[in-house]
């Protein structure tokens, strides 16, 4: 097992996230906030199998993980039990959830939704980019401009693909 007892910000936390994801490594971080609230994110071969915070779990710790301002971690390598639940889980909603927009997430955005809607993705995403500071918000707005709602879920997901790469 290691030990971090620094605090780390979410942002540190996530880059590390990522290396496992990359290193396609298994274990469990286990997350003590500076609250002392409690959660824990499980890998399996690189892709986030469990996640949860107090009674939460899946996606919905996910939702309240990506407001932790700091925390301190510790990873066992061991891999997670399999309990045949829902995985892998998405994690692009802590990516998104590092807080206000970024030029390089507005980017990522733009690039995506130009396979939709070719050279209008740029003014599209300027103007929500403008009108939004929370990129989980200019992520939903752009989103709208999609025909229908299999487009709009499709969007979503590549942007969260390539943003967690």
């Amino acid at each position: 097992m290691t030990d971090n007892k620094e605090y780390q910000t979410l942002s540190e936390l996530v880059e590390t996230l990522r290396l496992v994801q990359a290193d396609k490594g298994s274990g469990v971080f286990f997350i003590v906030t500076e609250k002392n609230r409690s959660a824990s994110l499980a890998f399996m071969e690189g892709s986030l199998v469990d996640a949860r915070f107090g009674p939460k779990r899946g996606n919905a710790a996910l939702e309240l993980i990506k407001d932790i301002e700091r925390c301190t971690v510790k990873f066992n390598d061991t891999p997670p039990p399999t309990t045949g639940e829902t995985g892998p889980l998405d994690l692009g909603i802590l990516l998104l959830g590092e807080g206000k927009k970024s030029k390089e997430q507005l980017a990522v955005i733009e690039s995506v939704l130009s396979g939709y809607l070719g050279p209008a993705a740029k003014i599209i995403v300027e103007e929500a980019g403008q009108a939004e500071d929370d990129i989980e918000l200019i992520l939903s707005k752009v989103a709208m401009e999609l025909d229908n709602a299999e487009e709009q879920g499709q969007f979503i997901r590549k942007v969260r693909e390539q943003l967690t790469k």
